[in-house]
């Protein structure tokens, strides 16, 4: 469908078709990440931030918004030798079956082949049982839970049995003790960002309602960006400036629909076979955490990325330690065998661009150029 709408606006686009050029696709973001009703700093809608997506690789290039899932993606393609996958939130499993199919695509292929020439993801679930505990780690080492609480999950909860679907496939003292972290933790966190304030919905819903418009920073994010976002896409005029909701749904638009019937199964599958294969055809795989995320924390990625290193029979090639960003330290990486980084976004959410839009430009933008993060910066703090 996507070619067929390609062709119509340019024939010279069938060449794709026929397998003579191949695709350069980055995802660059979505609207979660990306879109505010005022655009005042986010990726997507920034014209500077834009521009210099634009210097890099997107010159020329057809742009559209996809709905994969219950996500929009930006998706940019231009007719090159190059395809990036980038993603970040929700990402650990759907990019690297992505990849994978595509790495299947090209062992049966004998005409065109997709060149990948990177994956990265950010903070993704890729072993339950790890990511799972890292969760009540996290909450532990920020002082969110008591050290009664966080002993009485380690000692009482094997995480090797844990399986997505509630009530996890745990033992009742240790389901007891999650819900007891949980509750301790509360409704007035937000999980995605530890340190953000929470907005509070009926308020905010009746400033769109009057005015269109409502913003409660913390900490310079705009904490009520969800529920701007589904007032924003489900205003007539959005909608049909977008050409969706055609059909004329009875619901409205929503992050996460109760008219799908989400499958609790994949969230079980381990994905570091895929990662493995995927570095193994020689292609750089970056993971990457904001490090004020509890739903899937940096304590368990970092962990399951230094087992895969050693399973991949991986040397550290750049040493765990600072990367640095307009002279503040941008987080901490390190990389293994030249192909495999992990690297952590200082002070970001689950969404990593969401809270250190900038941060995550230069993480991107050295993903994407293939190099390092830097780990000096000028001047000394001496000088």
């Amino acid at each position: 469908m996507l070619s067929r709408a390609l062709k119509k606006q340019d024939n010279n686009l069938s060449s794709w078709e026929s397998g003579s050029v191949s695709w350069n696709a980055i995802i660059v973001g979505y609207v979660q990440e990306g879109m505010s009703l005022q655009g005042s700093y986010h990726i997507l809608y920034d014209t500077k931030t834009f521009n210099y997506f634009a210097s890099i690789k997107l010159m020329k290039s057809y742009c559209f918004v996809l709905e994969v899932e219950t996500n929009n993606w930006l998706l940019c393609i231009s007719f090159d030798s190059f395809f990036y996958i980038y993603r970040c939130y929700l990402p650990g499993h759907y990019i690297p079956q992505l990849a994978d199919v595509l790495l299947d695509y090209n062992a049966r292929s004998t005409g065109f082949k997709f060149n990948i020439k990177g994956v990265a993801i950010g903070n993704p679930l890729l072993k339950l049982d790890r990511d799972a505990q890292a969760t009540y780690e996290f909450f532990w080492s920020h002082g969110m839970i008591s050290d009664e609480v966080g002993l009485a999950i380690m000692n009482k909860c094997d995480f090797d049995d844990y399986v997505f679907a509630s009530p996890h496939n745990m033992t009742d003292s240790c389901n007891n003790a999650i819900s007891e972290a949980n509750d301790i933790v509360g409704e007035y966190i937000n999980n995605y960002d530890v340190i953000l304030d929470v907005c509070y919905p009926s308020i905010v819903e009746q400033e769109l309602r009057l005015r269109k418009v409502a913003t409660r920073i913390s900490v310079g994010v705009d904490v009520c960006m969800t529920y701007e976002r589904r007032f924003y896409f489900n205003l007539p005029e959005v909608q049909k400036a977008l050409h969706a909701n055609r059909t004329k749904l009875p619901y409205g638009w929503s992050m996460c629909s109760s008219v799908l019937n989400y499958s609790d199964t994949d969230g079980n599958i381990d994905m570091l076979p895929l990662l493995k294969r995927i570095v193994q055809n020689g292609i750089p795989v970056w993971v990457f955490s904001g490090d004020q995320d509890s739903v899937v924390p940096l304590l368990g990625s970092r962990t399951l990325i230094r087992e895969l290193a050693h399973d991949l029979k991986f040397d550290v090639t750049v040493p765990y330690g600072a990367w640095f960003h307009k002279g503040q330290v941008g987080g901490w990486a390190t990389e293994y065998g030249n192909l495999l980084t992990f690297a952590t976004v200082r002070g970001a959410a689950h969404m990593v661009p969401y809270a250190q839009p900038s941060r995550a430009l230069h993480l991107f933008s050295s993903f994407v150029r293939g190099r390092r993060l830097p780990n000096n910066t000028r001047p000394s703090i001496d000088d």
